[in-house]
């Protein structure tokens, strides 16, 4: 008996759908994450915010580049990079951090939500593997 071939790129677009459908409640997490950050007064907790806001957006990223999405995909790493911190957020210059660090993720936060608010827009089957190698092949 033989069973029926899988469709990868049927499972893929419903795996891409999913993903795009939840988008706004991960931008919801991330700028939850991102006010705790701005509330922020000791170095310390500036340091903690901005490892759990690369945390997330990191995942983001991922997950995005997994499914083609390579402007959400940029804008997360944009996020990411933003709260790298290296050798930890002094007392002098924690207004200095925050400040960029704001700067930077409030507005790719901003250009996310827009994104985030035209989900149709954001589902295109041209960037499946299966999709392409297909045309390729063709």
């Amino acid at each position: 008996m033989t069973s029926a071939p899988i469709d990868i790129n049927a499972q893929l677009r419903t795996l891409r759908r999913k993903f795009v459908d939840n988008l706004p409640e991960r931008l919801v997490a991330l700028r939850h994450q991102f006010e705790v950050f701005s509330q922020a007064e000791h170095p310390d907790a500036l340091q903690t915010g901005a490892d759990d806001i690369h945390a997330m957006a990191h995942s983001l990223k991922g997950l995005s580049a997994s499914f083609g999405l390579e402007e959400v995909a940029e804008l997360s790493k944009r996020i990411e990079t933003a709260c790298l911190i290296g050798d930890g957020v002094s007392s002098d210059g924690a207004d200095l951090f925050r400040g960029r660090v704001g700067a930077i993720v409030g507005d790719a936060l901003n250009r996310l939500d827009a994104l985030a608010a035209t989900p149709d827009e954001l589902v295109d089957d041209s960037w499946m593997p299966v999709a392409r190698a297909e045309a390729v092949a063709a």
